[in-house]
């Protein structure tokens, strides 16, 4: 009985550690309102970037800053253009692209063009579909 009484107080101990432990980190992702991705690896970006992009909800009005290549695509049907940063990744297979628009339209770069873009990032919706860029952006390089 007394063997059992000091395995559950270490399990309680230990979790109620663990708690103390989430509750921390939590409270420090939300002061943190920016990312800053230019200063991962090419691994860690992909990564960073694809948890951005599978949980966007999360990210949204915070700050982005990401690295990478300017292109630009147009729609035929709407003539809309978009511009995206194009994120590489280690083994070059595997590209992700940012969407993002600056706030003065006509400084775009040359495509192709190495970039660091940082904007805010924010959820919009074409008819039924929602998207996610980078508005008020800037590039810095």
């Amino acid at each position: 009985m007394n063997k059992r009484k000091i395995i559950l107080s270490i399990i309680l101990a230990t979790f109620m550690l663990s708690l103390t432990a989430c509750n921390s980190s939590t409270s420090s992702k939300k002061e943190d309102s920016s990312i800053d991705l230019t200063e991962l690896n090419s691994n860690a970006t992909y990564a960073a970037v694809f948890d951005i992009m599978s949980s966007p909800k999360e990210k949204i009005g915070k700050k982005i800053k990401v690295k990478g290549y300017f292109a630009k695509g147009d729609d035929g049907k709407s003539g809309e253009t978009y511009y995206f940063c194009i994120i590489p990744d280690a083994m070059k297979c595997c590209e992700q692209g940012m969407e993002f628009r600056l706030k003065d339209e006509a400084d775009y770069p040359s495509e192709g063009d190495e970039i660091v873009v940082e904007g805010i990032f924010k959820e919009h919706k074409d008819g039924k579909n929602k998207f996610y860029r980078l508005d008020e952006a800037k590039i810095i390089t």
